[in-house]
């Protein structure tokens, strides 16, 4: 078994593989094989590929992630690329999302047809600039 040291230099190895991930940004503390990973970074998917490039590590109990995100200005008018996003990655339900902007959050309502359609519509939200985080209320029908 490997003792938290040895884990905490592989947890690190694996950060600085990862190009979505700036590794000097991100804080690593390893206890009993549970990893806790702190720092700031820009953007939500850079945090869940830190995660991502973790948890497959032999010997990680458990990955908990405190990396917050940095605060960005956000355009006038951000709803137009959340809503470009949307038509190019959940085109055929685009038109029943309703996106809602409260700060640098994006809220999306209404039904979609499937729980794939429900992610991409997720993740669309998650890439537009300005967008730290995203809830998600959408319905799948039937």
């Amino acid at each position: 078994m490997k003792s938290d040291a040895q884990l905490k230099n592989d947890v690190i190895r694996a950060l600085e593989w990862e190009p979505a991930v700036h590794a000097a940004n991100v804080g690593v503390a390893v206890k009993d094989g549970v990893v806790t990973l702190t720092g700031h970074l820009d953007w939500a998917y850079q945090r869940n590929a830190a995660v991502r490039a973790v948890e497959p590590l032999s010997g990680v109990v458990e990955v908990r992630s405190s990396i917050a995100l940095k605060a960005h200005l956000i355009p006038a008018d951000i709803g137009t690329p959340i809503r470009e996003a949307l038509e190019r990655q959940a085109r055929d339900e685009s038109g029943r999302i309703e996106v809602l902007i409260s700060g640098s959050s994006a809220i999306l309502r209404g039904t979609v047809r499937s729980r794939a359609a429900r992610e991409a519509a997720e993740g669309a939200a998650r890439s537009a600039p300005g967008i730290s985080s995203v809830v998600n209320e959408l319905e799948v029908a039937g």
